[in-house]
């Protein structure tokens, strides 16, 4: 069976590859299914999935992109590179934050931002990435606090749901840890102030909790 992406699809696909759990599981998945069911992606000059990935200097002590390009060739994929300077960094600060639509408190999002105008340069207008699982499998601190905010109706089996002290406790230290993160990077932390609402509806917060950039 075709996976869904795939059915009928004639452009070629791109990856964000970070060489990391969720972009290569995302790479993975595209060229396992593309060649097991023998779907073709794209035309005959570009019939094979692209992966793009961001690379530092090396004396930064930031640079990963051997690990991308380790995994680009275990998959057996093209990978591109964009070299991420102090430069780059400036250049496409204004941008990053006029689409990002939110604060920035360091600069990773600018530097996601960096290689979007490779795929477009090259003509590939259907890209994947591994966004989103952070958010589903709790991958930063940020998100341990959300996640033990209130019990989860949805699994009422779950310790976490039967035992209201023990996910209170641990709420407690995740905010106590956020708050040490947020202080390291400058913010200003305000104790016994209630999170403000979300625009996301009522019941919902911020994960910045009580956070003044």
């Amino acid at each position: 069976m075709v996976f869904p992406l795939f059915d009928n699809l004639c452009v070629p696909i791109g990856v964000y590859l970070s060489g990391g759990i969720d972009s290569s599981a995302i790479g993975g998945m595209v060229t396992e299914i593309s060649r097991k069911e023998h779907v073709k992606l794209g035309n005959e000059e570009t019939s094979r999935v692209t992966c793009f990935s961001v690379a530092f200097l090396e004396t930064s002590g930031y640079d990963e992109s051997h690990v991308a390009e380790r995994t680009a060739e275990w998959l057996r994929v093209k990978t591109i590179k964009k070299i991420i300077t102090e430069d780059t960094l400036a250049e496409d600060f204004e941008d990053a934050v006029f689409h990002c639509e939110h604060h920035h408190y360091d600069l990773n999002s600018v530097a996601k931002f960096a290689p979007s105008t490779l795929p477009q340069e090259l003509g590939i207008n259907v890209v994947l990435t591994g966004e989103g699982s952070d958010e589903h499998f709790a991958g930063y601190p940020c998100f341990h606090v959300e996640f033990l905010r209130e019990a989860d109706g949805a699994s009422p089996d779950s310790e976490l749901t039967k035992n209201g002290e023990l996910r209170e406790n641990l709420f407690k230290s995740a905010q106590q840890e956020m708050k040490g993160i947020w202080e390291r990077v400058g913010g200003t932390v305000l104790d016994n102030v209630p999170a403000p609402q979300s625009s996301a509806g009522p019941g919902a917060f911020d994960t910045c909790d009580t956070l003044l950039a």
